[in-house]
């Protein structure tokens, strides 16, 4: 390893990393209910879970402190990850407040749109549009291809392929 390079994963004292689930951010943001806040506050649940009770127990207080939500929207994007199968909530019988079990994503389209049919048409109805553009995007610059230096030209090339 370059002893020059500063790795931007080292944990200081008291700090701890968690990985985000790449499903979170390709997969579960095809559902139309599936929003920032609902991905902050599944990886805040997350982050709160106990290995030794299988749960997680955050009080709403302490989840608004934490990401600087309401609790209204707190309580909603709960409701969303209940909804999502992502959470399940069940109140506790000792203390009276509520505990979360954390459940795994699905990793593909094809298990969400087996768990959630009913998002499947729009879903593919939005890549197509996204297709299209992308396709109309390319013959434009194709059409000013001619009319471009070799440096400019080379430029498209890079951002088209994903260097910018």
């Amino acid at each position: 390893m370059n002893p020059n390079y500063n790795n931007p994963f080292i944990i200081e004292k008291g700090e701890h990393y968690i990985p985000s689930l790449s499903s979170l951010h390709r997969v579960y943001t095809q559902h139309p209910n599936f929003k920032p806040s609902t991905k902050l506050v599944y990886e805040l649940l997350f982050d709160y879970w106990n290995p030794d009770y299988g749960y997680a127990f955050p009080t709403i207080r302490q989840l608004e402190r934490d990401s600087g939500l309401g609790g209204s929207t707190i309580k909603r994007q709960i409701e969303t990850l209940v909804k999502l199968d992502l959470v399940e909530k069940q109140r506790s019988r000792t203390y009276g407040n509520n505990v979360y079990r954390v459940k795994k994503p699905v990793q593909t389209l094809d298990e969400l749109y087996a768990k959630f049919p009913e998002i499947e048409v729009e879903a593919k109805e939005r890549f197509r549009r996204i297709d299209k553009a992308d396709k109309a995007e390319k013959e434009r610059r194709k059409g000013q291809e001619g009319s471009l230096g070799e440096h400019e030209s080379s430029e498209l090339d890079d951002v088209e392929d994903g260097w910018f």
